[in-house]
């Protein structure tokens, strides 16, 4: 499966450098022996389970020369090493061309997507649930912006003879509705006629544009109070739109043993809280489009100095509307989780191509 170059935070990419090809092949038994047991990774490990070709005292003295180079640490005197965030990141970026989905996850993820409901807000809330599920880690989505979303049909339907209730369609997917209480009675053939109207002229206007566009529609015989008032409504609805992030899978990371330190599990429950901060961070990866990987301090906040979060956008045709991901330890399983954020991406890329076309 090919994967989008991702972007290169930065942060390390001045200090590293091209390995020996033994030293790699020592760095990545390191951290596939670390990410498999979360244990000190020792020489005896790497020569019997990754047999690199060569003797455990070349080993040994690699592994010296890796952590003299600040990939790997000694947390003991007697132990082994662990990976260092330069080493994920050395790791991670020969690794995002590579990065193969697992077999059996396409199916999986793409039943999962055939018995979606036909509501986004759902398949947002649906697709957190499959990434956290698949991954074993706490999934987050900005989901669609609505002032990003283009319109698609419109419904006035009468409430009481003073009200009506007016239901607008995206192209995403997404259904908002606002109760509009009327001057006077309107006769249902006007509002039918209104209805026709709108749809027939507005279809695909954006949505943040949808009540300026209404301002220049005229409507020859329909009333045009009623017409003033459901531009107000339409702009209040796109004017009170908030990022919303869902999130799954927070429990997921209570089982793992970089958080049964009480303190770092804290800092990571007290960031998922803050929906704000989340969109805000997530925000900041709208920019380029593909995978993106980010590795403890390369996160820049001291909360996520533990983590690794890995990021895409989807679209909908070629335009961002969204971005999905998974945070994690920095012992993270980035070959699986590259790529069913990848798969994930695409898959909820197509799911929103159905409703804009349906």
């Amino acid at each position: 499966m090919f994967l989008k170059k991702s972007f290169l935070s930065g942060f390390f990419m001045d200090l590293l450098c091209i390995l020996e090809p033994r030293q790699e092949r020592i760095l990545f038994a390191v951290i596939k022996e670390y990410i498999r047991t979360a244990e000190p990774v020792g020489s005896s490990a790497i020569l019997n389970r990754y047999n690199p070709g060569c003797s455990s005292a070349t080993i040994r003295n690699d592994m010296a020369e890796l952590e003299a180079g600040g990939y790997i640490t000694q947390p003991h005197t007697s132990a082994g090493r662990v990976p260092l965030d330069k080493a994920y990141r050395y790791y991670v970026n020969l690794l995002l061309d590579h990065a193969i989905l697992p077999p059996a996850e396409a199916p999986v993820i793409d039943m999962e997507y055939r018995e979606a409901s036909s509501r986004i807000e759902y398949v947002i809330e649906h697709t957190s649930r499959i990434l956290s599920n698949i991954t074993r880690y706490s999934a987050l989505i900005l989901a669609p912006r609505l002032r990003k979303s283009l319109f698609k049909y419109l419904k006035l339907v009468p409430i009481t003879d003073a009200s009506i209730l007016m239901v607008m369609l995206t192209n995403t997917g997404s259904v908002m509705n606002k109760k509009i209480d009327l001057s006077f009675p309107l006769d249902p053939a006007d509002l039918e006629k209104i209805t026709n109207i709108l749809n027939e002229r507005l279809r695909e206007a954006p949505v943040e544009t949808f009540g300026c566009c209404l301002a220049g529609l005229a409507l020859g015989e329909a009333n045009e109070n009623i017409l003033s008032q459901i531009q107000d409504a339409a702009i209040h609805m796109a004017e009170i739109e908030n990022d919303r992030v869902v999130r799954s899978g927070v429990t997921q990371l209570f089982d793992l043993p970089e958080f049964k330190d009480i303190q770092k599990l804290k800092k990571i429950m007290e960031l998922l809280d803050q929906e704000e901060l989340i969109a805000e961070i997530l925000n900041k990866t709208f920019s380029a489009p593909g995978i993106r990987v980010y590795i403890g301090k390369e996160n820049r906040l001291c909360q996520m100095e533990d983590i690794s979060m890995i990021t895409a956008t989807y679209n909908l045709g070629r335009e961002p509307v969204g971005i999905l991901g998974v945070i994690g330890p920095t012992r993270m399983n980035y070959d699986k989780v590259i790529s069913v954020v990848n798969y994930v991406a695409e898959s909820l890329s197509g799911k929103l191509q159905e409703f804009s076309i349906g």
